[in-house]
């Protein structure tokens, strides 16, 4: 029994150490890892801090003779109504890093592929020399053509040249030839002699024609100057269907400058009211006309007096005198007449002339009309129209808002019970008024 215990005694002994063994072989292996971890971390973010000092450097803005500016091609669907198009965007090329698609967010979850066309140059701003002359190309006189097209002719300073540009469309056939001709001038030559022939001319590059003007039959340059000068030369257009011609158009001289010459200053201003005549004349601009009653207060308030009186005055309404008009059937409604008879009432006796007037010039750009959905409506069209008195001498925020919001606009331009546009139900607003303050109403 003793060496039985004894035995267990050992092999407990035994198993203590080994597990001593395993249990200190674990721990500084795990010390181990952790110290190679330590340092695999401060290798990489050295590696990290290298790999960013590098871009930043790389990153420095590039001087200006690196950047270059592309076109990009835009093509955009939206409701299926497509455009396509080419903006201008600056790209900066990177150590040689190049990009064939670039996303425009134009809004929210919505990105439109564009993709680089060719680099962009800036073109030099320059003013050409010399003077510039256009031609409209029409059918000729007795020619049934849908052709149409236009020219430029530019004389230059020295009178020496001249360079034509020309395109045209629609013509009946091929064409056969293309000449500028001259009408007769002085006696010298007969009409419609050919002074350039642009099929024996060598196309620029730009599609230009260079006309080096030398003498020509009996014409000589100084000749063919003047004609040009006096519009006397013409682009004529020949085709298999119209061999004498079938579109043709006179130079003449262009509208407009490259150079800015500034007007002269305005006369000085003299306060004439005291002047019949000239009170007169101020009333034919202000009011629907003048009287003698409104002639002798510009004489005694002055301009300015006269004007502070107008806008001290309250507006004479357009809608009371309407629901005030006797009717012998009082179920017959307020017929359109109504409204043009009042119109004319307060424009000539109200006291109010100017607002009147102002009124009036509004009504004639923000437009509601009687012909339509408005049709015998004397309510809705005064009711209107007693808002633009009110709103004549004010600011253009609150009349567009008071139009916007008025029942006779709403009924006239589709304002009422608009849609909000809403992708979900498929359902779209009324542009109608929208685009009429656009086009009308305000930068249109």
């Amino acid at each position: 029994m003793k060496d039985k215990l004894n035995h267990r005694g050992h092999r407990g002994k035994a198993h203590n150490r080994q597990h001593k063994a395993w249990f200190w072989c674990s721990f500084f292996l795990c010390r181990l890892c952790v110290l190679l971890c330590v340092l695999c971390g401060l290798l990489l973010l050295g590696s990290v801090l290298a790999s960013s000092s590098s871009r930043n450097q790389n990153h420095q803005p590039l001087p200006a003779e690196k950047r270059i500016r592309y076109q990009i091609h835009l093509a955009l669907d939206f409701d299926n109504r497509a455009y396509t198009g080419t903006e201008r965007v600056r790209w900066i090329n990177r150590g040689g890093h190049s990009t064939s698609t670039l996303y425009f967010h134009l809004y929210p979850n919505v990105r439109v592929p564009g993709y680089v066309l060719s680099p962009f140059i800036e073109m030099p701003a320059s003013a050409a020399s010399g003077t510039l002359y256009a031609a409209n190309l029409l059918a000729q006189p007795g020619v049934q053509s849908a052709g149409v097209g236009s020219a430029t002719l530019r004389l230059s300073a020295d009178e020496s040249q001249a360079i034509l540009k020309f395109s045209y469309s629609g013509l009946s056939s091929a064409v056969t030839g293309e000449h500028i001709h001259a009408d007769t001038y002085a006696g010298k030559n007969p009409q419609g002699q050919i002074i350039f022939d642009i099929d024996a001319a060598t196309a620029q590059p730009d599609a230009s024609y260079i006309w080096q003007i030398t003498p020509s039959g009996t014409l000589s340059a100084a000749d063919q100057v003047e004609i040009i000068k006096e519009g006397k030369t013409y682009l004529n257009v020949h085709t298999v269907n119209n061999p004498s011609g079938e579109i043709s158009g006179h130079f003449g001289l262009a509208a407009g400058t490259a150079t800015f010459t500034p007007p002269p200053a305005p006369p000085a201003w003299t306060d004439d009211h005291s002047n019949s005549n000239s009170a007169a004349r101020f009333l034919q601009q202000a009011t629907f006309g003048p009287t003698l009653p409104e002639i002798h207060n510009v004489k005694s308030l002055g301009y300015a007096g006269w004007l502070n009186r107008q806008f001290a005055l309250p507006p004479s309404s357009h809608l009371k005198t309407i629901l005030t008009t006797v009717k012998a059937n009082p179920n017959s409604g307020f017929s359109g007449p109504l409204t043009f008879n009042t119109w004319w009432q307060q424009s000539v006796t109200a006291p109010d002339q100017l607002r009147q007037r102002v009124a009036f010039a509004l009504s004639e750009i923000i437009v509601v009309s009687e012909q339509g959905v408005l049709d015998s409506n004397a309510r809705a069209l005064s009711s209107y129209y007693d808002m633009l008195l009110k709103d004549a001498f004010g600011n253009f925020r609150d009349l567009l808002r008071d139009v916007t919001l008025h029942p006779a606009m709403g009924i006239y331009l589709d304002m009422r019970r608009n849609d909000k546009g809403n992708i979900r139900l498929g359902t779209h607003p009324n542009e109608n008024y929208a685009r009429e303050i656009l086009q009308l109403f305000s930068i249109g």
